[in-house]
């Protein structure tokens, strides 16, 4: 028999658990998901816009309904995130209970309703804590915990992603990864060494926010379902989603295990010049006025 990862804490107000049923313990599901997308400053609306509708899209999809049916609970939770400076993080959309096509159409209707909560630094390391203690406390109970985390830059607010990323793989948690390469084209190699961790591991790369649609499907497909179908399965009900994703900008990377060793961050020299340069102004604006700016 399979372990659960029972969620601690007070219980997050969520209608389903609010019915006789829900006395007998948590609500089992196959994976508590944190959708936890990047509103820092160089995410313009356009680009806020593209993510947020890319992630309605793909919980509108058939190949998302069918994941969920295939696994062992025919159900999973989630709850999507938006997050930005180190202490700028938002969860916008509350947990939610996902078991067939209608609750994740409504899923994805409150998705589509979402605005825009944040717009200045880039901490992934914050994010990682915020998205971890909601999995904390739930209220379900969950065979896998997982952190879905796209953004465009690297870390350069809060404590470092490293020290983030390690407290919580030993949670148990998985986090996974989407990185965009319109600011950094190697932010893929940076996910891969100090970002993503923990079993069954991987990212996800969007060239661009154009194609993020495409690679937010494939890549909720794979965390729902747990790897790649069976010989035979079909996941993508309609076969315009799977091309799409396929020819469209999306790589899909599996590293089991990933992100579980003291990695050192992996940049080129244009990208770690970027980098420094961030990490400067940002030291030299706190200095001034005694916290970060908006940007």
């Amino acid at each position: 028999m399979r372990l659960r990862a029972w969620a601690l804490g007070a219980l997050v107000a969520v209608p389903w658990l609010s019915s006789p049923a829900a006395a007998s313990g948590p609500q089992a599901v196959d994976v508590a998901l944190v959708l936890a997308i990047d509103v820092s400053g160089s995410v313009n609306d356009e680009r806020y816009q593209l993510q947020r509708n890319g992630y309605a899209r793909a919980f509108a999809s058939d190949a998302v309904a069918n994941a969920v049916r295939a696994g062992e609970d025919q159900a999973i939770a989630v709850t999507l995130v938006e997050w930005s400076g180190s202490d700028h993080q938002s969860q916008v959309v509350g947990w939610s209970l996902i078991r067939d096509r209608g609750s994740a159409l409504a899923f994805a209707g409150r998705v589509a309703k979402v605005e825009r909560v944040y717009s200045d630094w880039t901490s992934l390391s914050g994010a990682i804590d915020y998205s971890a203690a909601l999995l904390a406390k739930s209220g379900f109970a969950a065979l896998r915990r997982v952190i879905d985390i796209s953004g465009d830059g690297v870390n350069n607010a809060g404590r470092p992603v490293a020290e983030a990323r390690a407290a919580a793989l030993a949670a148990g948690i998985t986090i996974n990864g989407l990185p965009i390469l319109t600011e950094y084209p190697e932010l893929d190699a940076y996910y891969r060494a100090n970002v993503i961790g923990g079993r069954d591991a991987f990212v996800v790369v969007a060239k661009d926010f154009s194609v993020f649609s495409n690679a937010i499907l494939g890549k909720l497909v794979r965390e729902i379902a747990r790897g790649s179908p069976s010989p035979g399965e079909t996941l993508f009900e309609h076969e315009q989603d799977a091309v799409a994703f396929n020819a469209n900008g999306g790589r899909l990377e599996a590293l089991p295990e990933a992100g579980t060793g003291d990695a050192e961050p992996v940049l080129g020299p244009e990208a770690g010049a970027m980098r420094a340069t961030e990490q400067e102004f940002a030291w030299r604006v706190k200095k001034l006025i005694g916290r970060p700016i908006e940007r």
